[in-house]
């Protein structure tokens, strides 16, 4: 009976937080990497958001893969990424460099923010 209880407490403490202040629908999701696996297109942004490939797919354990990358001269082409904390985002780009994005996810979409503080917007295919 316990442990029925203990369930159903969890459960209305994950109701709650889901309906304070400031969540709701378009508030991001908790981190995982299961939250990145999958395929994204770029959506239209900011200029300097030029450098990064249209299409990207991150792949289970850790692999991604930019099929129109190296074609358009775009800074990821595939390699390693891995998740550092609760919203980092490490990327091995083209030139085999680490490099690290802010990362906001939702559930269909995630923004990355660079070093130079340009944001790139991805939605899941």
């Amino acid at each position: 009976m316990r442990y029925e209880v203990r369930i159903l407490a969890t459960a209305a403490l994950a109701a709650v937080a889901a309906t304070a202040p400031g969540r709701g629908e378009g508030a991001p999701v908790a981190m995982d990497e299961a939250v990145l696996i999958g395929s994204w297109s770029k959506q239209p942004g900011e200029r300097c958001g030029e450098i990064y490939p249209p299409q990207v797919e991150f792949r289970a354990r850790g692999v991604y893969f930019a099929p129109e990358g190296p074609n358009l001269g775009s800074i990821w082409h595939g390699g390693g990424w891995r998740l550092e904390g609760n919203a980092t985002l490490v990327v091995e780009a083209a030139n085999d460099a680490n490099l690290r994005y802010r990362l906001v996810a939702e559930p269909d979409a995630i923004t990355l923010t660079d070093e130079r503080g340009c944001e790139v917007r991805f939605r899941r295919d």
